[in-house]
């Protein structure tokens, strides 16, 4: 049976979970943690982002939305949504 590759696993270390050892086991624990507290801490800056891109959206005319070819409902559903959503 061959092995995947997705985007989401580049960089992440190998484990063989039948042959691993404790230390393996920890290394890669380890990492996994390193990449959540990433994201977490990269989360405040996205929200930001969400919140600034969707104001400048509201100040948007009809001439805007048109050159961006998208309508206004599509607009309005986008600045309606609380910044945690994406």
């Amino acid at each position: 049976m061959g092995t995947q590759n997705c985007i989401g696993s580049i960089g992440q270390p190998r484990l063989d979970f039948r042959t691993a050892s404790w230390t393996a086991w920890l290394r890669t624990g380890a990492w996994l943690a390193r990449r959540e507290i990433r994201q977490i801490r990269q989360l405040p800056l996205i929200w930001l982002h969400r919140i600034r891109v969707r104001r400048e959206m509201a100040m948007f005319d009809a001439r805007m939305i048109a050159d961006i070819g998208t309508s206004e409902f599509d607009i309005q559903r986008e600045v309606d949504k609380p910044f945690w959503r994406e």
